[in-house]
């Protein structure tokens, strides 16, 4: 058996574990598997295949190889190694330092990679659970979703954090909105409260844009109505000068006489 062959072995094997979800999201009202509801049962299939599973972070990515221990014997037949990877991203963990960052993305990475690498899903869970009727599995399946809380609504991405944030344009602005909405931090907003604070902005602006353009017509108009008050004040001594003039011409021709 090469390596492709082993963890097929593996994989078909922990369907028939049933294996349970012991982690619970409070925040967002489901369930998710903890390390300990599998690695058990991987460990346990590797020893029984002769595998061996080695997890490496790098500064970008991490990786999950699985070794075939008795590749060596047969090198002709058999394929030693098989890896697969995923990209790493920054945990925000709240209240956390450093370190403790550092272990829970550490952690949540040999989650995901494991299931990966050993198609863990929910979906094979209950499709390989044996002597169940179809019925069985919508009841049981209904009643779950009685029990559970509402599921919370799906939160924004990374990219749009950054595009929210940078709609914001200042930290003072983005404490004062993050205290509105009752959140410590951007990424924790759902996809409508992203959209109502940008609405709020872009209403914002262009309600700034309309004053300035309205301030900007008035001081033109201010202009133009000075310039008729001075083209008139002009006009006026004009006349004045003139009608000045005719007064003194006429005085000159009676002096003459």
């Amino acid at each position: 058996m090469n390596i492709y062959e082993k963890v097929q072995k593996i994989k078909a094997e922990l369907l028939e574990c049933n294996l349970k979800k012991s982690g619970n999201n409070k925040f967002s009202g489901f369930k998710y598997y903890e390390l300990g509801d599998f690695m058990p049962h991987i460990i346990r299939l590797c020893e029984k295949y002769k595998v061996c599973t080695v997890i490496s972070f790098h500064d970008n990515t991490a990786s999950l190889s699985a070794i075939d221990s008795e590749a060596s014997e047969n090198p002709e037949t058999s394929v030693p190694m098989l890896i697969i990877s995923c990209p790493i991203e920054k945990l925000e963990l709240r209240g956390a330092n450093a370190i403790q960052a550092l272990g829970g993305t550490q952690t949540y990475l040999r989650r995901y990679l494991y299931m990966a690498m050993f198609d863990i899903t929910e979906n094979d869970l209950f499709d390989s659970v044996s002597g169940k009727t179809e019925v069985a599995k919508t009841n049981e399946l209904r009643n779950e979703s009685k029990n559970k809380p509402p599921l919370k609504k799906p939160g924004i991405s990374p990219e749009e954090k950054d595009e929210l944030r940078a709609l914001i344009g200042d930290r003072k602005t983005e404490l004062k909105l993050l205290k509105q909405y009752g959140v410590n931090y951007l990424l924790e907003l759902n996809q409508e409260q992203a959209k109502e604070i940008k609405e709020r902005i872009e209403k914002f602006k262009a309600k700034k844009e309309e004053m300035k353009k309205q301030e900007d017509e008035k001081q033109k108009k201010d202009e133009k109505q000075k310039g008729e008050r001075k083209e008139q004040v002009e006009n006026e001594k004009q006349k004045e000068e003139a009608k000045e003039q005719r007064e003194a011409e006429k005085q000159k021709g009676v002096a003459k006489e």
